[in-house]
């Protein structure tokens, strides 16, 4: 049977037999809140339907969230070595001490929206990603329900946490000694720290002393950080930079053992650069075209869309001069509004979703600021999924893209989120798993049952 035909039977299943549905849909959230999977204390929310690919498209998919890993860490050195590149950075200064490490995120999130034909990069998380020990898991409770089962042939490596098999290995290859000790970090108060909870509980099984730490419990003795008895020499953090300079008052030790380099921090300070929406108005601009290769700028006109600060009032849309604040009046449907440094898509202006006074008011308001971008709309694709409502379920469409972790250069794990509206942050949205098949090929054992 083709994957098509088994997805609609499937999807048309869930909408025919509500109690089952409920029941499927309970036992996986129970899993994942007996795994620790969840936000708030209540289980992550999650879509009933898996996003099935090719082999060939999560490898595109994996490729070209490689490639642009490896282009973001290759622009934030570049505007570094130059003064001009560093005033397109709309994140806010650090203290010149926190920028000392200046090394490449070596965790990153990229967003990409996959239509089935055209692939468009929309964001970029180096600063704290967080999500991959989730995704491990959801995909997991997935593939080992007996429902799924029956509806795909897993392969054994999608019944494993092999993203976070990847970290223990990365953490192991890094560590200066040979049984490191590893500080989860993030703020008490934090309500996704489950995410970090399931990796130390993982990296502890795996023969590493792994432990969640406030980073105002860090003490900085000589050249060694300790958090109570324990000495450091691994953080992977989990909150951001923004939050650090919330708190800098309280975290004087954690910081001066960061500069002192007492241990090795992933990611660096350094991503908070990294993930500035501002670099993709650097990129698509021709006026820096000449710090990237023919490769990378063939691999920017194709999957990033054009971008300017809102700062900039003269400039070019392809070949076309234009006045930026008159062009985006003209061309809401076309155009969405960003804060550079903005967490996902909290307070992004979509003008395709608005009447053009409204939206006129909204460029007027933004219009000069350099810590906002304008940029090419990139419509979301739809998929349908069931939707549970009082003992009810009904088919819904739901707009979605794809967030491609990469650990050290290399594509580990993909995640999907999808949502009702274009909004698509994390907490607004469901958690999609993502499998992917090969086409039958005779003598060969098929992907599918």
């Amino acid at each position: 049977m083709k994957i098509k035909t088994k997805y609609l039977s499937a999807l048309r299943y869930f909408c025919y037999n509500h109690r089952r549905t409920w029941e499927i849909k309970k036992e996986i959230a129970q899993s994942l809140q007996e795994k620790n999977c969840t936000i708030a204390n209540k289980a992550i929310p999650i879509a009933m339907m898996p996003v099935l690919l090719t082999q060939q498209e999560q490898q595109k998919i994996a490729t070209i969230a490689e490639d642009m890993g490896k282009l973001v860490n290759k622009t934030v050195e570049a505007c570094f070595a130059s003064p001009r590149m560093k005033d397109y950075l709309s994140t806010e200064i650090l203290p010149e001490e926190w920028t000392q490490n200046r090394r490449a995120s070596i965790l990153q999130r990229i967003d990409i929206v996959y239509n089935g034909n055209d692939y468009k990069v929309i964001g970029v998380e180096c600063d704290a990603p967080r999500g991959q020990a989730w995704t491990d898991y959801v995909r997991m409770a997935f593939a080992q329900h007996p429902y799924y089962e029956k509806f795909i042939h897993f392969p054994e490596r999608e019944k494993k946490a092999y993203f976070l098999e990847s970290l223990l290995k990365a953490l192991q290859k890094a560590a200066k000694v040979s049984a490191p000790t590893v500080a989860l970090v993030d703020f008490r108060e934090s309500t996704a720290i489950t995410d970090l909870q399931i990796a130390s509980r993982f990296l502890t099984q795996g023969g590493i002393k792994a432990f969640i730490a406030d980073p105002r419990d860090f003490t900085l003795q000589g050249d060694k950080a300790y958090v109570n008895d324990a000495c450091v020499d691994i953080v992977i953090r989990g909150c951001n930079t923004k939050a650090l300079i919330q708190h800098a008052a309280h975290i004087s030790d954690f910081m001066s053992a960061y500069n002192k380099k007492a241990f090795i921090m992933v990611n660096s300070l350094f991503g908070a650069y990294a993930s500035d929406k501002s670099l993709f108005s650097l990129m698509t601009n021709s006026d820096f075209a000449d710090i990237y290769d023919k490769k990378q700028r063939q691999f920017i006109q194709k999957y990033i869309p054009w971008t300017r600060r809102f700062s900039e009032q003269q400039t070019f849309f392809g070949k076309t001069a234009i006045e930026l604040k008159e062009f985006a009046k003209e061309h809401r449907e076309n155009i969405v509004l960003k804060p550079a440094n903005g967490d996902g898509t909290h307070m992004v202006q979509m003008g395709i979703g608005m009447e053009q006074p409204r939206w006129e008011g909204m460029v007027n308001n933004y219009s000069g600021r350099s810590d906002w971008i304008v940029q090419q709309y990139v419509p979301l694709p739809q998929i349908h999924q069931p939707h549970l409502v009082k003992g009810k379920v009904s088919k819904e469409i739901r707009y979605f893209c794809f967030s491609a972790f990469i650990l050290d250069q290399k594509f580990q794990t993909l995640l999907c989120r999808c949502a009702p509206r274009f909004d698509i942050h994390m907490e607004h949205g469901w958690v999609v798993p993502v499998f992917s098949y090969e086409k039958q090929k005779r003598g060969k054992k098929s992907y599918l049952n």
